[in-house]
């Protein structure tokens, strides 16, 4: 047998207990009011995260997952206009602007004609919108909400047009794209002048109240450190994001990514998923209770697509242990969950093209003007 095959097809056996531990003090979420108009959307996407992942995650923590009380659940097809197998570029595109488009190209068709994403539109009807990831701000996913350009790895390009979005808050890594450039330009200071907080460590500023302008948050160089090593950065982010957008009169667009999902996927390491996911889960957990207590608005959770061919062939719920085998190092073509609580949340159940939830969402922001 091929090595390369027989290192995948042999698989891990992982404990995860202590993992487990932690997520048993996220609270069960209240099931926000779902038959009133949207005022708000937070949009979660767990990069590379099926429903495989998720099913891990659940094992790890001995059958708790945030996500079990979905009052709406449906399926999304993620392939690409280009390929069966889906890039990040193309899902975030998808799920960011509502159509289909190659791999590698960010928020415009296989034509090159720029598509409006649904932060884009919220911009247009004068919301707040926010950004928050933990990969670099330039990453694929996070970059289809605001950028346009043919190439995922023009990275100074997607931080020039973000310069560019004004949008409300922003946090991430990526801060060598902002003042390490080749042509010299220092997108930080312009940030610095169109009046931005400008943040590099999350845990510094807590105690500082909420931003009273526009927020940048750029926690690390290029992508953040592991869930392990970078605390609870991404619900705290989150948390933030939350409190300063909802003083936006006209409601908010906040799209919320758990981007190294993906990453430890791509490594086939079952033990960092888990870990992933469940930090994924705290930022969900906060969507859920600002629903809860916010009525009009809407959480969405989804997956750009799954990563790594995860499959888990033994274990014991009881002990919260799994034996996690991976087929690829790369994406796969399934179906990915989408899970909607909040208002309109039945819009989202069924079996769907991934570019649908950006089709609805951005329905749901233009019905707000009759």
């Amino acid at each position: 047998m091929n090595p390369f095959f027989k290192k995948f097809l042999q698989g891990t056996a992982c404990a995860f207990a202590t993992i487990a531990v932690a997520f048993a003090d996220i609270p069960a979420p209240s099931v926000p009011a779902a038959n009133v108009p949207v005022k708000n959307i937070i949009f979660l996407i767990g990069d590379g995260m099926g429903l495989e992942h998720m099913s891990l995650a659940w094992v790890a923590s001995g059958g708790k997952n945030i996500l079990e009380n979905a009052p709406v659940v449906g399926l999304a097809k993620t392939y690409s206009a280009s390929h069966l197998v889906t890039d990040s570029a193309a899902a975030g595109t998808a799920l960011a602007c509502g159509v289909k488009t190659n791999n590698g190209m960010i928020g415009q068709t296989p034509a090159g004609v720029p598509a409006k994403s649904t932060l884009e539109l919220a911009r247009e009807l004068k919301m707040g919108t926010g950004i928050v990831v933990t990969k670099s701000i330039s990453d694929a996913t996070p970059a289809a909400f605001y950028a346009h350009c043919a190439n995922r790895s023009e990275h100074e390009k997607i931080i020039a047009q973000l310069a560019a979005s004004d949008i409300d808050f922003i946090a991430g890594g990526g801060a060598k794209y902002f003042s390490k450039r080749d042509n010299k330009r220092d997108i930080r200071r312009e940030f610095e002048e169109k009046k931005y907080e400008i943040c590099r460590d999350l845990a510094v500023r807590n105690s500082a109240g909420v931003p009273a302008k526009k927020f940048l948050g750029i926690f690390a160089d290029d992508d953040m450190r592991s869930a392990a090593k970078r605390g609870n950065v991404l619900a705290d982010s989150t948390a933030l994001a939350l409190l300063m957008l909802n003083s936006k009169t006209n409601g908010f667009f906040l799209m919320v990514e758990g981007s190294k999902i993906d990453i430890a996927a791509h490594d086939n390491d079952a033990e960092e998923i888990v870990a992933e996911v469940h930090d994924f889960e705290k930022a969900i957990a906060r969507a859920l209770d600002f629903a809860a207590k916010n009525s009009g608005t809407l959480v969405v959770v989804t997956a750009d697509h799954s990563t790594g061919g995860l499959t888990i062939t033994d274990g014991d719920l009881k002990k919260a242990k799994a034996k996690a085998e991976f087929s690829t190092g790369w994406h796969s073509g399934v179906f990915v969950p989408v899970y909607a609580f909040g208002a309109q949340a039945a819009q989202f159940g069924g079996i769907y093209e991934n570019t649908e939830i950006a089709k609805k969402m951005q329905a749901l922001l233009r019905s707000r003007r009759r």
